[in-house]
C-alpha cells in the first residue's frame, strides 16, 4: 500500500487533499504493482556457485526460496534456465564460452526476484619438463600438463629445440627433435580457457670430446692408428689425422676408430674430432722406432756339410726384414727374409773342412741396423 504523509491543514480541507492524493497512490499502486501483494517478488536465491566440469561444460548451482514453481534464468559468460527442487536446490549443466561472471535471476509466481552472481574460474595450467638427449642432437622432451582439462591440449617448444605435440591421456607428453645447439628449451602450454601455464625449462649440456690415441708399425713403413673417442654421442665422428700420418677414419657405435696408412717419417701423430654440438677434441702420439736385436742367433750342422743358420728378431714389426750373413765363403753377404713368427733360417753346403764365423745384421723398415750377432763353426 502506498501512503503519504503531509502537513495537517483545517479539517474540511485536509479530507479532501487526503482523498485526492489516496486516489492518485491507488492509481500508481495499480501500475506498478499488479499483485497488490507488495512491490518485491517473493523468488529470492540464498546461494549460488559456478565450477568447471570439463572442457567448456561448467556446472550452476545454489539454493533458491518462494513461492510455487521457482525458475532460475541464467545470463553472462553462460546461459540458460532451470527449475529448482521442492526443497529449492537447482543446477545445470551447461557451456561457458569463456571464464567470468554469470548471473542467476529466480521468478516464481509473483515475478521475478533480485538477481545474484558469482566468477566462474578455474587455476591455469601448469607444466613440468624433462629433457633426454640422444645421439647426435636428437633430444626427447615429455612432461605432465595439470589442468582441468588436460587432454588434447597444444605444448609449445621453444629455444634450442622447437615444434609442438598435443598432451595424451592424463596430460602427458613426448616429443623428439634436434636441437640447434647447447643451451635453454622452453616448454608452454594454453588451456581451453586460453590461460597461459607456466614456462618449463631444461638445460642441454655437453663436454667436449676426449680422445685417445695409439700407433703400430707394419710393414713398409705403413703403421696402424688406433683410437678411441669419448663423448655424450661418440658414433659416426670424422676423425681427421695429421702430422706424419694423414687421412680419416670414422668412430663406431662406442667410440672406436682405426686407421691404416702410409708414415713419411717418425714423428708425430695428430688425431682431431667434433662432435654433433660442435666441440671439438684432439690427442697425439709419437711414431718412435727403436733399432731392431738378434737373438738366439746359431748354426746347427747336418750331413754332407749342411749348415743351418738360424735366429729370432726383435722390431716394431719383424716379419719381412732382411738379415745380412756374411764371412765365411758360401755364407757371404747371404740375405735372408724374416719370416712372420719373427725368425730366419739359411740353410747351405759348406766346403768339408770350412770353419770361421759367421756374422748377422738385420735392417729395420726405417734404416736401423741391428748390432752384429755371431756364430763360430
Amino acid at each position: 500500500m502506498l501512503t503519504w504523509l503531509g502537513r495537517k491543514k483545517n479539517p474540511g480541507t485536509a479530507r479532501r487533499t487526503d482523498n485526492r492524493v489516496r486516489l492518485v497512490l491507488e492509481a500508481l499502486e495499480s501500475r506498478f504493482c499488479p499483485s497488490g501483494g507488495g512491490g518485491d517478488s517473493g523468488a529470492s536465491i540464498s546461494s549460488f556457485s559456478a565450477s568447471v566440469v570439463t572442457g567448456h561444460t561448467v556446472l550452476l548451482s545454489g539454493t533458491a526460496g518462494g513461492s510455487g514453481t521457482i525458475t532460475i534464468q541464467f545470463s553472462g559468460v553462460a546461459s540458460g534456465s532451470t527449475t529448482a527442487a521442492s526443497n529449492g536446490s537447482f543446477s545445470l549443466q551447461t557451456q561457458a564460452g569463456s571464464l567470468g561472471t554469470v548471473y542467476a535471476t529466480p521468478s516464481d509466481a509473483s515475478g521475478s526476484g533480485s538477481q545474484v552472481h558469482t566468477q566462474l574460474t578455474v587455476a591455469a595450467p601448469t607444466i613440468t619438463l624433462g629433457l633426454t638427449q640422444n645421439q647426435g642432437t636428437s633430444v626427447t622432451l615429455s612432461g605432465t600438463v595439470s589442468a582441468n582439462t588436460p587432454n588434447g591440449l597444444t605444448v609449445t617448444f621453444s629455444g634450442k629445440a622447437t615444434g609442438s605435440t598435443t598432451t595424451g591421456t592424463g596430460g602427458s607428453y613426448s616429443y623428439t627433435a634436434n636441437a640447434s645447439g647447447t643451451g635453454t628449451i622452453s616448454a608452454s602450454v594454453v588451456d581451453v580457457w586460453g590461460q597461459q601455464s607456466n614456462v618449463a625449462q631444461v638445460t642441454i649440456s655437453a663436454s667436449a670430446p676426449t680422445l685417445t690415441l695409439s700407433v703400430t708399425q707394419d710393414a713398409n713403413r705403413d703403421v696402424t692408428v688406433t683410437g678411441q673417442v669419448n663423448d655424450e654421442s661418440p658414433s659416426g665422428l670424422a676423425v681427421s689425422l695429421s702430422g706424419v700420418v694423414g687421412g680419416s677414419a670414422t668412430t663406431s657405435a662406442s667410440g672406436a676408430f682405426t686407421f691404416t696408412g702410409l708414415a713419411s717419417a717418425l714423428g708425430q701423430i695428430t688425431a682431431a674430432v667434433t662432435d654433433p654440438w660442435n666441440l671439438s677434441g684432439s690427442g697425439s702420439v709419437q711414431l718412435t722406432n727403436a733399432a731392431p736385436s738378434i737373438t738366439g742367433f746359431a748354426a746347427t750342422a747336418g750331413s754332407n756339410n749342411m749348415w743351418t743358420f738360424s735366429g729370432q728378431v726383435s722390431d716394431e714389426y719383424a716379419p719381412g726384414l732382411t738379415v745380412t750373413l756374411s764371412n765365411i765363403p758360401g755364407v757371404g753377404n747371404v740375405t735372408v727374409l724374416v719370416s712372420s713368427s719373427d725368425t730366419f733360417s739359411y740353410t747351405v753346403q759348406l766346403a768339408a773342412g770350412a770353419s770361421g764365423t759367421v756374422d748377422a745384421t738385420v735392417t729395420d723398415w726405417w734404416g736401423a741396423i741391428s748390432q752384429m750377432v755371431t756364430v763360430t763353426i
